[in-house]
């Protein structure tokens, strides 16, 4: 529960769905065009965010901790509240970042392919037009 957030893989996983004929597409949740991914590509993508988001809430918690120390510090021995305040804001920063680091970056092949799909078929990028 600490080191694997389900609510997070899920998010990830809705890029993807599954047609009918058993196949998996790229399709993010508002897009109305989808690219063919293969069903390697699907299982390694998905078990490489599984692996780095655990790694990233070891991280978190590694950073908040250090974070809650140094704030608690200067809150019991100089009676400052300020410091406690911004390192904890920076570690949620730092938590943020890392996290939107990692998810972009694993869907990051696939948008490309999206994105080369739609200029083929002539339709720029905006997901508003129709096919």
């Amino acid at each position: 529960m600490f080191i694997r957030r389900q609510d997070v893989i899920d998010r990830f996983a809705a890029n993807f769905r599954e047609t009918t004929d058993g196949q998996i597409i790229f399709q993010p949740p508002k897009a109305k065009i989808g690219v063919p991914v293969t069903w390697e590509e699907y299982e390694a993508v998905t078990s490489s965010f599984e692996r780095m988001q655990m790694e990233n809430m070891a991280i978190t918690w590694a950073v908040f901790i250090a974070a809650g120390a140094f704030g608690i510090y200067y809150v019991i021995a100089e009676d400052r509240y300020l410091p406690f305040f911004l390192a904890l804001g920076m570690a949620f920063l730092f938590s943020s970042a890392l996290n939107f680091r990692d998810g972009l970056g694993l869907l990051l092949p696939f948008i490309q392919r999206r994105d080369e799909l739609l200029k083929v078929r002539g339709m720029g990028t905006d997901d508003s037009m129709s096919e």
